[in-house]
């Protein structure tokens, strides 16, 4: 899961607050799962003989390199030797007398994904290689729309979340609460060239005065995120219904909703 957004809304004669909140975690040894776009991986290679350890060789298959491209040698006497101009997002935090080879790579974007092996040249045995698979993971950049329906039997938009340039695509779910059967989803998703997705979700219905639930404060459009690290508290209040009340200051919005939001 990369991010959940929570959105509740309370109905109380004060301003009225929508909250979001965003948890994200991620794994940053590249065995299984993948690493934030931007952060560091750590590219494990060891192993355990009691051969001699002449050279150890890192190669990459990877968009837009030829297969098996070799970007890195290591030799005792010599140390870190790249290929095709150095490269300082690699740093080797290896030991060269333990057999470990292993890389810190700082930096990764969506062109490093692929494949990543260290060579280990031995004597007598040959050689032996360790394999690690680098996935790239991109938080979604989300974004809430909410609309400012009049009353009637006509089906509209009621609002919009959009989870945009994620990798992988965006899982977008309304917790509809007591809205539930009165209000339908609709879903839109586009991929991108760099393997991204935009994922579109509209919530439909008819808007109506059971729908409502009354509450001062002032409307506020289109919130966005763009960071989806620790936790963010956004008030937000939804859209004004025509609806009659003795306090002027009072508007109504839709009962308490939730939307979830992760990749």
């Amino acid at each position: 899961t990369i991010g959940v957004v929570f959105l509740d809304t309370f109905c109380r004669k004060q301003h009225l607050p929508l909250y979001i909140q965003m948890f994200f975690s991620c794994c940053t040894v590249v065995q299984s799962g993948g690493v934030l776009l931007g952060s560091s991986a750590i590219l494990p290679c060891h192993i355990s003989t009691n051969d001699r350890l002449s050279q150890i060789t890192w190669q990459r298959t990877i968009k837009g390199k030829a297969p098996n491209d070799v970007f890195l040698t290591f030799q005792p006497m010599i140390g870190p030797s790249y290929s095709n101009g150095k490269d300082l997002r690699f740093e080797f935090i290896g030991n060269f007398n333990n057999k470990n080879g292993t890389l810190k790579f700082s930096d990764v974007t969506l062109d490093d994904e692929g494949s990543y092996t260290c060579i280990f040249s031995l004597f007598p045995s040959g050689k032996q290689s360790r394999n690690s698979q680098l996935v790239i993971l991109v938080p979604p950049i989300t974004n809430l729309m909410d609309y400012t329906p009049f009353e009637g039997n006509e089906e509209v938009p009621l609002a919009t979340c959009t989870a945009a340039a994620s990798k992988p695509k965006a899982e977008v779910r309304w917790i509809k609460g007591s809205l539930e059967g009165k209000v339908r989803e609709e879903l839109k998703e586009t991929q991108h060239a760099n393997g991204t997705t935009t994922t579109w979700s509209t919530l439909l219905g008819k808007p109506g005065r059971e729908m409502n639930v009354c509450s001062p404060g002032q409307n506020y459009k289109n919130k966005s995120s763009s960071n989806l690290s620790g936790l963010y508290l956004l008030p937000v209040i939804a859209a004004d219904f025509p609806v009659m009340s003795h306090d002027h200051h009072h508007s109504c919005i839709p009962p308490a909703m939730f939307v979830l939001v992760s990749a």
